[in-house]
């Protein structure tokens, strides 16, 4: 995506937000930078998983333990 291309997609972004708060005359709130992320994750791992099994590798996930510094 060129430079104008992406700032235009940018700038409507901000112009959609503008306006939905403008006309429903409610608040601003950052969502984070997570906020897609966060509460797909079953999704997500499914996702790579399937990715990874159709590559050849047997998949077992398990969380990391928090590690002790």
């Amino acid at each position: 995506m060129g430079k104008k291309q992406a700032l235009c997609a940018v700038a409507h972004k901000i112009l959609i937000s503008c306006y939905h708060i403008l006309k429903y005359k409610i608040a601003y709130k950052e969502l984070g930078g997570d906020y897609f992320t966060k509460g797909n994750e079953d999704k997500i791992l499914a996702h790579y998983k399937k990715k990874l099994i159709k590559l050849g590798y047997e998949v077992a996930l398990q969380p990391i333990e928090a590690i002790e510094a």
